[in-house]
């Protein structure tokens, strides 16, 4: 018998120390408030009528959309923007915002707009650029808005649209000044792929290197 409450004692008391090493193992990461708040930023969800995309809508003029087998969403004319619920923002707070896009060649005027501090309208280049930004937002309601009317813009779907609380995900003060120390940081936490919304969680990982 005494045997056997060894045996128990000791299988207790290794699931103890197990979850000792667990929780001191969570402890010694950092945690974050993990958000992605752009909505459907992959083109993956079609509309109930199955004409568009869910959380994306024609503005003004209407063009056509198709998809490559690349994974680029090509957008033929008219203006294409972020529907409500479009992306909520706090005057306060900085943003980073990241995605892959570019116009037709033969196109001059093919642009888009994006309502952060420093940006406004953009004119996008014949090949694919990365448009990066972090930044504060000069409105509440930020919209993501892609104009064609006289060409043909691309877009990457298999990159996506990024649109981060940089604020609500480190605290105010310790916000990445680096966009590749922020990607570092990312990559180091396999978060660098395209990430589906989620307005906000708790997520543990490595200590970023900008806070001490």
């Amino acid at each position: 018998m005494s045997e056997l409450n060894n045996i128990i004692g000791g299988g207790a008391n290794n699931l103890l120390l197990r979850r000792r090493m667990m929780l001191a193992k969570k402890q010694s990461r950092y945690s974050v408030n993990w958000n992605q708040l752009m909505e459907n930023g992959d083109f993956t969800e079609r509309t109930e009528s199955k004409t568009t995309y869910k959380h994306w809508r024609w503005y003004g003029s209407v063009g056509t959309i198709s998809e490559t087998p690349s994974g680029e969403l090509v957008i033929n004319g008219g203006k294409f923007r972020t529907d409500a619920p479009i992306i909520p923002t706090i005057e306060s707070h900085v943003y980073f915002v990241k995605f892959r896009a570019k116009k037709n060649v033969a196109d001059i005027n093919s642009t888009f707009y994006l309502p952060l501090d420093g940006g406004g309208l953009k004119r996008l280049q014949t090949d694919y650029v990365t448009y990066e930004y972090r930044r504060k937002p000069i409105q509440a309601d930020v919209i993501i808005q892609f104009n064609a009317d006289d060409g043909i813009i691309s877009i990457d779907k298999n990159y996506g649209i990024r649109f981060i609380d940089l604020t609500q995900m480190f605290g105010e003060g310790n916000e990445p000044t680096s966009v590749s120390d922020f990607e570092a940081w990312l990559a180091e936490n396999n978060l660098d792929g395209y990430q589906p919304y989620n307005e906000g969680e708790i997520r543990y990982t490595t200590k970023p290197s900008w806070i001490l």
